[in-house]
């Protein structure tokens, strides 16, 4: 890999993390600390990013219109919606890599997260991943990963397979971690969902899963959709964002909370 295309890997990085250590980008771009500096002194000069203590950060004063630096083929996760789903994600990684199987379910936080597993596919390698998202697929193909899709109906505006899902696929299988972007949590009426196939699929998907892990934001408690999905149980992990309502403490005594 030449500088010009670090150079194109490094500007899309910290588009996604603002603030990226020079051994950070050591381990992202596979080349010695040494040659990191080197390529950020060339990105200084050309003023592209600022150094800061032991790394650096995008210059934002800088127009970066290059159609080099906006590279579409560059295989780097990018465009997280904020500073906290960021931090959900990489909490995330840190938890599944002892499992033989994981289940994605689409959303836009799984789509992020298999983004995230792409550019760090080689800790992933002993993984079995399954989805019913062609997106998630492709992104996880793409990195060599072993990746099976579920057959069902296909929604044509989020290429996402919502109904009729084959549960001759699942039947062969116990998933060892399902994770999941639920639209409703409440303490007494469980996991829910305003739309009835989605929840059809999700309830499918439960039952055949040893655990469950929640990707969420605090609001998303206490509320309650038109279809319930399923009761919480010991099962079901979660990981979310520091509360400050305090809302969530209530739910800790059935299921188990990690706040970044």
């Amino acid at each position: 890999m030449g500088y010009e295309d670090r150079k194109d890997k490094i500007i899309e990085y910290l588009k996604s993390v603002k603030f990226a250590t020079f051994k950070e980008l050591s381990n992202i771009l596979n080349v010695s600390e040494m040659t990191v500096r080197r390529d950020v002194k060339n990105l200084e000069d050309e003023n592209l990013v600022n150094r800061k203590y032991k790394g650096i950060e995008l210059n934002r004063g800088n127009n970066l219109t290059n159609t080099s630096i906006l590279n579409t083929n560059v295989n780097i996760y990018h465009n997280y919606v904020n500073d906290v789903n960021y931090k959900i994600i990489e909490e995330t990684t840190r938890k599944i890599i002892s499992y033989r199987n994981i289940f994605l379910v689409s959303g836009n936080l799984n789509l992020e997260l298999a983004k995230f597993i792409e550019v760090n596919y080689k800790k992933f390698k002993s993984i079995d991943f399954i989805t019913s998202d062609i997106k998630i697929a492709s992104i996880l193909g793409n990195a060599n990963l072993n990746v099976f899709i579920i057959s069902g109906k296909v929604n044509k505006n989020n290429i996402n397979i919502i109904e009729g899902i084959s549960s001759q696929f699942l039947d062969n299988i116990i998933i060892d971690l399902l994770i999941l972007e639920p639209e409703a949590i409440d303490k007494d009426f469980g996991i829910s969902d305003n739309n009835i196939f989605n929840a059809n699929n999700k309830k499918i998907l439960i039952d055949r899963s040893k655990n469950i892990l929640l990707l969420t934001q605090p609001n998303n408690f206490d509320k309650r959709a038109l279809y319930k999905i399923i009761d919480l149980d010991n099962r079901f992990s979660c990981i979310t964002a520091h509360d400050s309502t305090k809302t969530l403490f209530r739910y800790e005594d059935i299921i188990s909370i990690t706040y970044v």
